[in-house]
């Protein structure tokens, strides 16, 4: 079963067991700005494996591995 709170919302009157927590998050973009920015990933992950449409680029990735001084630049 969710979480008590959604237990009381569905109308119940006896609980059982809850699994998770309720917990409140403060908005801060828009499903809008979600997507455009998902979109700009999307070409650059795309532009790095060589693909120029979706069908080039969904299950047919060229991987390019890099090396290990990018890698530790990255995690920085």
């Amino acid at each position: 079963m969710s979480t008590k709170l959604a237990q009381k919302k569905m109308g119940k009157t006896e609980f059982k067991t809850s699994e998770g927590v309720v917990r409140y998050r403060k908005v801060e973009y828009k499903l809008f700005d979600w997507v455009e920015n998902f979109e700009h990933y999307l070409r650059s992950a795309m532009s790095y494996s060589n693909a120029r449409t979706l069908d080039e680029f969904i299950g047919e990735v060229d991987y390019r591995f890099i090396t290990e001084n990018a890698f530790n630049r990255f995690k920085k």
